[in-house]
């Protein structure tokens, strides 16, 4: 990985200046907003307040 920064993008950024692309960094990892969905936090004996709609949306 070492001879990526020095050598393969500098290459990689030169054709897509070239060409008029894009370059976009992603990782791994996507994100949801409902891992948790429905279920609060809050002291024993105090009922939570919910101010979300629940809906889902998602980044990947």
């Amino acid at each position: 990985m070492k001879e990526y920064p020095g050598v393969r993008y500098p290459a990689l950024r030169k054709q897509a200046e070239e060409s008029g692309a894009i370059i976009y960094f992603i990782d791994e990892a996507s994100i949801r907003s409902d891992y948790y969905c429905g279920t609060t936090q809050s002291r024993r004996g105090v009922t939570p307040t919910v101010t979300k709609t629940g809906a889902r949306s998602g980044l990947t």
